[in-house]
């Protein structure tokens, strides 16, 4: 009888994703009852899932580092749904504060972009995409958002072709395409 609730308990440890005390418990039932099939295919099914687990969390942590946090979010809660949430609380939180910290610099760019500031606005979406490189809202506003045309444009007709020049943009990151109608 304690060995079934043992083995119970490591069934329910499994369920919950939390292996290493699956696993434990395991060792424990293999100690008193050495070879038991139950408890030695138990064991092998949580080291699997363990494997495949933290597979999964370091194409997670790959992501992050990358700066790919919607993804990585995504992903997250796959693993989780999949294998367990047990354990992730920490990649969740530093997956939503990254997140979080983008999108309120993309609100603060939607001010700017309101008021007419598009120097700001582009910022702004630059640091958010700093952050969190695939935030679709910063990538949109972006491109919403034209740079300001360049200041002090001269033009010197040439034989064959036109010379345009104009002042360097203080900002990074601007460039102009001339199109020829």
């Amino acid at each position: 009888p304690i060995v079934q609730a043992m083995l119970k308990q490591a069934r329910e440890e499994l369920a919950g994703g939390r292996f290493v005390t699956t696993k434990a418990h395991c060792e424990s039932i293999l100690a008193i009852w050495p070879g038991w099939e139950q408890a030695v295919e138990l064991l092998a099914d949580a080291s699997r899932r363990s494997e495949k687990r933290e597979a999964s969390l370091r194409q997670v942590d790959r992501l992050v580092r990358e700066r790919k946090l919607v993804e990585a979010r995504i992903d997250l809660e796959a693993a989780a749904r999949q294998h367990g949430g047990a354990g992730l609380e920490t990649k969740r939180k530093t997956i939503a504060d990254g997140i979080g910290r983008a999108e309120a610099l993309v609100a603060q760019a939607r001010q700017f972009q309101t008021r007419g500031q598009i120097d700001e606005t582009l910022d702004r979406c630059r640091q958010a995409l700093q952050i969190c490189a695939d935030l679709e809202s910063a990538r949109r506003l972006i491109m919403s958002s034209p740079p300001p045309p360049p200041e002090s444009v001269s033009v010197r007709i040439l034989p064959g072709l036109v010379r345009l020049n104009w002042p360097v943009s203080g900002k990074s990151g601007v460039l102009y395409r001339v199109l020829r109608k």
